[in-house]
């Protein structure tokens, strides 16, 4: 006997009732590629089939409800009816058309990572690019290759045992989605390792959830409800709670040869991301202040600079051309990602900073020098370009909690 398809939402008046009107009919998933909807409007209720075919979703109207009317099977249908009525004109109207499905159920997972990474390929730098390629064939699609699984790690292994390549989008579930993400946690009692897993895992998740997400609004896929149903894990992020003090940085800027120290400077004297500095150019820089055009958050803004940073960047453009780039390499050349930290863990060693920071602190030990100063909130946050200041209460949680504590041992009036 055929399953009984049952909707709490749907299936009975009464249910339908509760749901307050809306624009769109609220659907219900009947299978792949076909979705019923109900339509609550000021007098009724009406069905509604929405369909994948050629390469598009096309809606229509099918009858109205029994909200108001008993069924009669033909042009009031209760929540069965219109179940059976669906999967009958199935049968009669798609049996004969194979191409139809063949549109809806050709991608695969790592196609669609491919379409992704081409869409982003427009507004992204290509090393973030390659970065990403480099997580998905190792982390979402890995494949065996041309090595043989005898010479494979026991996490290779571990890996290709849950890899996603080959699969089928349209065939996904949400248990083949929830497995996947949770094989990237390992079965560990030591919290903190469980933690970084998961944190890993969420951003895994992340890449490979707007890659189907992609798929879904470029039509290639019927249905995201697979997808839908996985939340990320919770309270696994962690903030950046180390900050160099101002004799660690003058020690790292004396250590560093000088076109590095020169890149360590700028950062410390603008709090600008790393990418945002290597975008620099001499037509960027205003006499006590500097513009970025192309941020993180994907708008511009102008960076004010104190006066040891006014001089330090017109020092750095005097005699050049407006298109040439401010910071480089010693040869001239643009400095890579790569060869940024190599010479910070450098740094670090002949300034005797153990262990070594990442160059992203630099950044927050800008936020942090200022707050320690003083400085607002939310001019902090503006400065460092954030969208609001949620993102820099989370950086600075520990050191807001030091000035909270601070202000009570200084302003609180004394009862004994």
């Amino acid at each position: 006997m055929a399953r009984q398809r049952r909707s709490a939402r749907l299936q009975t008046r009464e249910a339908r009732l509760k749901l307050a009107p809306r624009a769109e009919p609220y659907w219900y998933d009947l299978e792949r590629g076909r979705a019923i909807g109900y339509y609550r409007g000021s007098s009724g209720g009406s069905w509604w089939l929405r369909e994948y075919t050629d390469g598009a979703y096309r809606k229509r109207a099918l009858a109205r409800t029994d909200d108001k009317n008993d069924a009669d099977g033909d042009r009031v249908l209760s929540f069965s009816d219109v179940v059976r009525l669906v999967l009958r004109g199935r049968n009669q109207d798609h049996d004969e058309d194979p191409a139809r499905r063949a549109v809806r159920c050709d991608l695969t997972v790592e196609q669609a990572l491919e379409d992704y990474l081409e869409a982003r390929r427009v507004r992204c730098s290509s090393a973030d690019l390659a970065k990403d390629r480099i997580v998905i064939e190792a982390l979402i699609v890995p494949t065996l290759g041309d090595r043989r699984r005898s010479d494979l790690t026991p996490e290779e292994r571990h890996r290709l045992r849950h890899s996603l390549f080959g699969k089928i989008v349209g065939d996904l579930t949400t248990g083949d989605l929830r497995r996947w993400r949770d094989s990237r946690v390992p079965q560990t009692d030591v919290r903190e390792l469980r933690r970084r897993s998961q944190a890993t895992a969420n951003k895994l998740w992340s890449l490979l959830r707007a890659a189907l997400n992609l798929a879904y609004q470029n039509e290639r896929t019927p249905s995201d409800q697979a997808w839908r149903r996985i939340r990320s894990f919770k309270n696994v992020e962690r903030p950046q709670t180390r900050f160099l003090q101002g004799d660690d940085c003058r020690r790292l800027i004396e250590a560093a040869e000088p076109a590095f120290g020169r890149l360590v400077r700028a950062c410390l004297l603008t709090g600008m991301r790393l990418g945002e500095l290597l975008a620099l150019t001499v037509a960027d820089v205003g006499p006590d202040y500097l513009t970025v055009h192309h941020s993180k958050t994907g708008t511009s803004r102008r960076v004010p600079l104190n006066a040891e940073g006014a001089r330090f960047f017109q020092e750095a453009i005097a005699g050049r051309s407006p298109q040439d780039t401010v910071l480089t390499q010693a040869s001239g050349a643009p400095w890579s990602a790569m060869r940024v930290s190599r010479a910070l863990r450098q740094t670090c060693k002949a300034a005797k900073i153990n262990p070594p920071i990442q160059f992203r602190q630099l950044r927050t030990t800008y936020g942090s020098l200022l707050l320690n100063a003083d400085a607002p909130l939310s001019t902090i946050s503006e400065l460092l370009g954030h969208k609001d200041t949620r993102m820099t209460r989370r950086h600075y949680a520990h050191l807001l909690w030091d000035k909270l504590k601070e202000t009570v041992d200084e302003r609180l009036p004394k009862f004994e």
